[in-house]
């Protein structure tokens, strides 16, 4: 591991410590010095920058509500992604849930639930080739 790596690993570690024992400067710093890459992390996996703001704040609590608990296992920054990963999760849960809800079940059948397979796919992409074809075939032929 690079010296640089190693350091801010073993920063990361003693602001830590310093938080567990109740210097809230400690936490702050550690939560800013992660903001920007748990924020990236956000961005590359969810569509509405609202969401994303409000993730990260997820997260933020996640890690002030866990951070006694944290035995030193892994590196900070493991556990901070970790938990990031939990709010994802909870959220693509949350957001599946509410989009299964909104289904009126009379009107939907479950061919259109369900995603088509590729041979599918390419099945109806050749037969709309077939119909195109067969169109301009009719207008070449003077038929309308």
């Amino acid at each position: 591991m690079p010296r640089v790596l190693a350091d801010r690993h073993t920063e990361d570690a003693a602001l830590l410590r310093a938080w567990q024992a109740g210097d809230r400067d400690a936490g702050n710093q550690l939560v800013d010095r992660h903001f920007d890459a748990i924020t990236r992390f956000f961005r590359n996996k969810v569509c509405a920058e609202d969401d994303v703001a409000e993730l990260v704040g997820q997260t933020s609590l996640g890690c002030t509500s866990g951070k006694d608990r944290f035995r030193g296992d892994a590196s900070v920054r493991q556990y901070l992604y970790a938990i990031a990963q939990n709010v994802l999760r909870k959220y693509i849960r949350a957001r599946y849930k509410r989009q299964s809800e909104r289904l009126d079940f009379a009107a939907v059948c479950v061919q259109d639930l369900a995603p088509a397979s590729l041979s599918s796919i390419v099945a109806h992409k050749r037969e709309a080739q077939i119909d195109q074809w067969a169109l301009e075939l009719r207008r070449a032929q003077g038929w309308q």
